[in-house]
């Protein structure tokens, strides 16, 4: 029996985290035509009380939203539905020291995933390093052994971050690839709103200009990095996300890559897809880069960049030329929810990318 889940050749996996926001999108909302996997998020934290996952109760009643996001494969019974655990880095790493505490916390987040009736079991620890970095690798082997023993039909994956550094210092790369399903990596944390010019948060390429370690700071870059550690192409998930950054620039004739910025824009410096629309029809001017694959408007002072339907469309492309095992949202709330894009349907990234690369 093989150890862990395995996608076919030919096959491809399109898991979309979804965040939950009352206000935003309810479970009840999400469509079940769209991704194979929805990853729940914001749900299970660690305990106040032990060193265990705990579901979060307040201000949310996520008791509910389980049961509503399980409950999605009524609708729709090929869709998986996975529980991320959203870890606090302080929390864990107190977890994690010894193999008592670890052994709690497996058999805690089991029995959650198994009794609201989910396929499986995601990670975000931003970030397992130093001491923690092989730590991780053994609280995963710990799930793998017990869903093995007990012959649990469920799926392990875990978020890994996308710089190459942040990869070499916090993350077991052997020991992740070989109890792990998927690596989901997150293809849209190259560049922080801190910058002090214009620059990308999800470039598939480099741009010329950009020379020694920023030269590494796009998606290309990172999974090749990860193919050449022999992690297995089948279990690589690229990340796609539907925001991005804001800046607000220092002169706004100088609005290119690499502008100058006086510091974050519109939006604390996040934007999501609909916001940029927003921009764009107010009046302000869009720019594909063709070299980068992004799409980025400016208008003013204020300088915007998020992930898009044209730039999905490449990534697509690019995960099937790799073989990988298919992309990624960060996330369904981000997408455009009501058509004020302008695409006549809801939901256009997450839509391009199932009809490119699962039909």
């Amino acid at each position: 029996m093989s150890l862990t889940f395995t996608v076919g050749q030919n096959e491809y996996i399109f898991p979309c985290y979804y965040v939950y926001e009352p206000q935003n999108l309810k479970p009840e909302s999400i469509p079940t035509d769209l991704c194979t996997h929805i990853i729940l998020i914001g749900c299970v934290h660690e305990s106040s009380e032990a060193s265990s996952p705990a579901i979060v109760e307040k201000p949310y009643n996520c008791s509910n939203v389980l049961d509503k996001v399980s409950n999605l494969k009524q609708l729709n019974p090929s869709i998986k539905t996975i529980i991320s655990l959203a870890t606090n880095a302080t929390a864990m790493h107190q977890i994690v020291k010894n193999e008592s505490t670890i052994d709690l916390y497996v058999k805690n987040a089991l029995n959650i995933a198994v009794s609201y009736g989910f396929n499986g079991i995601d990670f975000d620890w931003e970030y397992p390093c130093k001491q923690d970095k092989f730590k991780f690798t053994l609280l995963i082997q710990k799930f793998r052994f017990q869903i093995q023993k007990n012959a649990m039909d469920l799926q392990l994956s875990a978020a890994i971050g996308a710089g190459i550094n942040i990869i070499k210092d916090c993350f077991d790369l052997d020991g992740l690839s070989k109890f792990l399903d998927f690596i989901n990596v997150m293809c849209y944390d190259y560049n922080t709103i801190y910058n002090t010019y214009t620059a990308y948060a999800s470039p598939l390429y480099a741009r010329p200009e950009e020379t020694g370690y920023d030269a590494l700071l796009n998606s290309n870059s990172t999974i090749y990095y990860l193919i050449e550690q022999n992690v297995p192409r089948k279990k690589i998930i690229l990340g796609l996300n539907a925001g991005g950054h804001t800046f607000q620039l220092k002169d706004a004739r100088k609005h290119g890559f690499h502008a100058p910025v006086n510091g974050v824009g519109y939006s604390a410096g996040w934007s999501l897809y609909p916001q940029l629309c927003k921009l764009i029809q107010n009046g302000g001017t869009a720019v594909y880069d063709e070299i980068a694959e992004v799409l980025y408007a400016f208008y003013d002072d204020q300088w915007a960049n998020t992930g898009d339907i044209r730039s999905a469309k490449v990534k697509v492309e690019y995960v099937k030329k790799l073989g990988l095992a298919g992309i990624f949202t960060w996330c369904l709330n981000w997408d455009d929810l009501d058509n004020s894009c302008g695409h006549d349907v809801k939901f256009p990234i997450h839509r391009t990318i199932k009809e490119n690369l699962l039909e």
